[in-house]
């Protein structure tokens, strides 16, 4: 596939260029770009998360905000600004912890920049095919900056590769969304490329529950797929895409095993082996998830409206609470980080959005339920702007195709 840009475009591929570039910066760069840093050294928890904000992505910032009211992303511009009150006002009436008191403002600075970055994409593509292209060939960067990082040593130390400017976790999050949606959303043709570099990107990142998650959309998709040539009466091309399928997921899983993913499978398959509910309850992931839900509500009773949206903050509060770096949940993430009556709200509107888009028989709803059970079960707060960005896009793309919808037309 072919990116055709009008001379009239230039411009503004070039800066979406610079845009995607910056988010993808290593940290020895930033560091010495920064104008402001942050870190969590010093906490009682196992991983230090250092933060950078460069002087290179201010224009990233001021540009995506000057374009926002042209784009067509979502308005989610009013969330930052409540969220951004509440702290305010945390601030003022001298909250124990506030973000002004530990100097803690990375969570605000990584959200605004994916957020102005998701408007910038948005505010480029003339259409959703336009759209649809560039969100492409990112994936394709992520994928040359996983193999770059792979290659100079800058991740895979404990045999998990991540794109440069990611975690290894983000990194196969990001490929698992995005195979979702290529596969059951996007309007035009699939382009395979970045489909086949997305699974492998899933298995380089050793992210186990992101290779159940590919597992689980292969599935689907091929079972979709046999159902439809079922009712065309193409036995033969039924047949073919068994075969094709199987020998994907025998590649797949083969490879799993090498980057250590048998483990996984053999705590799955063990619980069904005696009673079921008994290993359920006896699971080491459930007993964590557990401890995280248990401890996040303890939080949340002594901070019925949040805590402050902050890195340093959440850390702290888990460190102490549970003993752990923060909720393995991203949705018990937000709820502390954004408050819950916020939290409650976004929520409230990605179901109402996939109510809406089964009720069209949009398959963009298989791809919201996707990802409002990744984001209950699985995660952390979102710690780069690319996965902000990517969500933000993603969730505008889909409101774009039910404006269509709800009159009755169809996006081609």
């Amino acid at each position: 596939m072919r990116m055709k840009v009008r001379a009239d475009k230039f411009g503004k591929y070039i800066f979406l260029l610079y845009v995607f570039l910056v988010l993808s910066l290593p940290d020895g760069i930033k560091n010495m770009t920064c104008l402001y840093k942050m870190s969590t050294r010093g906490l009682p928890i196992l991983y230090t998360y250092n933060y950078y904000f460069s002087f290179l992505e201010i224009p990233i910032i001021l540009v995506g905000l000057y374009v926002y009211r042209a784009s067509i992303i979502i308005r989610f511009g009013k969330i930052i600004v409540v969220v951004a009150l509440l702290n305010i006002i945390y601030a003022v009436i001298g909250m124990e912890m506030n973000i002004v008191s530990i100097n803690s403002y990375e969570l605000f600075l990584l959200l605004l920049t994916g957020f102005s970055t998701a408007s910038i994409v948005m505010w480029v593509a003339d259409d959703l095919h336009e759209l649809e292209k560039i969100l492409d060939w990112f994936i394709l960067l992520q994928f040359l900056l996983q193999i770059v990082s792979a290659i100079s040593g800058a991740s895979g130390a404990d045999g998990r590769y991540a794109a440069i400017g990611m975690g290894s976790g983000a990194t196969a999050s990001l490929a698992a969304a995005y195979l979702l949606w290529a596969l059951f959303c996007r309007t035009s043709k699939t382009w395979w490329p970045p489909i086949v570099y997305s699974i492998l990107s899933i298995i380089l990142s050793g992210s186990r529950a992101n290779f159940l998650a590919f597992i689980f959309i292969a599935v689907v998709f091929s079972g979709r797929l046999i159902r439809r040539q079922i009712r065309q009466g193409n036995k033969r091309n039924v047949q073919l895409i068994i075969l094709i399928g199987l020998a994907v997921l025998a590649l797949a899983i083969y490879f799993g095993y090498q980057r250590g993913m048998s483990e996984l499978l053999a705590r799955f398959t063990n619980l069904f082996q005696g009673s079921f509910v008994s290993n359920v309850q006896e699971d080491a992931s459930y007993l964590g998830r557990l401890r995280s839900f248990q401890g996040s509500m303890r939080i949340l009773q002594r901070h019925p409206f949040g805590i402050p949206f902050s890195i340093y903050a959440i850390e702290y509060y888990s460190a102490y609470t549970f003993s752990m770096e923060y909720p393995h949940s991203t949705l018990l993430s937000y709820i502390l980080l954004w408050s819950p009556v916020v939290a409650a709200f976004c929520v409230f509107y990605l179901v109402r959005l996939m109510t809406r888009c089964f009720k069209r028989k949009l398959d963009d709803g298989i791809y919201l339920l996707y990802y409002l059970a990744m984001i209950i079960f699985y995660g952390s707060p979102v710690l780069y702007s690319k996965a902000y960005a990517f969500t933000l896009i993603i969730i505008s793309y889909i409101v774009v195709k039910m404006r269509f919808a709800d009159n009755g037309e169809q996006y081609d």
